[in-house]
């Protein structure tokens, strides 16, 4: 497997998964895949492989979700086909929110750090589920209307049977101030939710975090692979991963 083919790998599986919990639904052919999670910036269609003129099947996708009452953000990457998917989401209401790097790292190139001083990190168990949520939510915009579907969610990814995903905290000091969580498929490590509160940031926990998470995880993993925020890309760009590809995302919402 290639490194491109390894990062949509490593991105499908985490995205399936999603639509695998109690309150999940994941529908998939050899068209497309997609999920409801009962969170609407949870929901994905990715993996598509559409006719030339995909404007039909567009519709269907959409018309399940208007069903629902609920958006989907639809995600391309370099194996989406037609070449030209993005442009007719954008004919068909969809709105073009951000672009993704995909990057990837070999573990073996993965360097020394300078960890801060009283900086410690650890696996979510029970005890630290709370503060995980805490952190992560305000970070990603999550609305408290939807906090509770959020935690539940999370609780059974990282606390159920979920084997393949592992969430770790990161404190200074007895405070935390970082989260990150893990996605483990065929020998390769996603990186995700990587969070740190506006009154810790710039101060290189991000970094510590991401870095202590991989390296523990170099006996299960031979590299690791994420999709950066436009802001992210130079911190990952700054410990060794390099772009490959990008994963573009695409909002419909009922409302549209």
């Amino acid at each position: 497997m290639n490194v491109v083919d390894a990062i949509e790998s490593n991105l499908f599986g985490y995205l399936e998964a999603f639509g695998r919990i109690a309150q999940g639904q994941l529908h998939q052919t050899s068209e497309l895949s997609w999920t409801h999670t009962g969170s609407p910036l949870l929901n994905r269609a990715f993996a598509a492989k559409l006719d030339q003129d995909a404007f039909a099947q567009i519709d269907r996708i959409v018309d399940n979700y208007r069903t629902l009452q609920s958006p989907v953000t639809w995600m391309t990457g370099p194996s989406t086909t037609p070449t030209n998917l993005s442009d007719q989401l954008l004919q068909k209401e969809f709105n073009h929110v951000s672009d993704w790097p995909g990057m990837s790292l070999s573990l073996d190139d993965l360097g020394m750090y300078e960890i801060p001083q009283g900086f410690l990190y650890q696996p979510v168990t029970e005890s630290n589920f709370d503060a995980w949520t805490q952190i992560t939510r305000p970070c990603f915009g999550i609305p408290e209307t939807f906090q509770d579907v959020f935690d539940a969610i999370f609780n059974e990814l990282l606390l159920g049977k979920m084997a393949p995903f592992r969430g770790f905290l990161a404190s200074v000091n007895g405070q935390f101030v970082c989260t990150s969580l893990a996605y483990l498929k065929d020998g390769v490590v996603g990186v995700y939710w990587v969070a740190t509160p506006p009154e810790a940031q710039r101060k290189s926990y991000a970094t510590a975090l991401t870095h202590q998470m991989l390296d523990g995880l170099k006996d299960q993993a031979e590299f690791a692979v994420l999709h950066a925020t436009p802001a992210g890309r130079k911190v990952y760009a700054r410990m060794g991963f390099k772009n490959h590809c990008n994963i573009g995302l695409y909002l419909w919402s009922p409302e549209s």
